[in-house]
């Protein structure tokens, strides 16, 4: 029963440390393309800030 209540403990251990995991890495993905849209945004805001000044 010990034995059980042991390696039950284990597995809740490792499934946490794997969940945890996981979300750390959906955060860092979704940090990036926020990021990347972030920097795509100002880009197009800087094209048309420069044709408007041309024209």
């Amino acid at each position: 029963m010990v034995i059980t209540f042991k390696f039950r403990s284990a597995i809740n251990a490792d499934h946490r440390v794997v969940v945890r995991a996981k979300t750390a890495s959906f955060a860092r993905a979704t940090a990036l393309l926020f990021h990347s849209g972030f920097k795509t945004g100002f880009i197009d805001f800087d094209v048309a800030l420069t044709a408007d000044v041309r024209r």
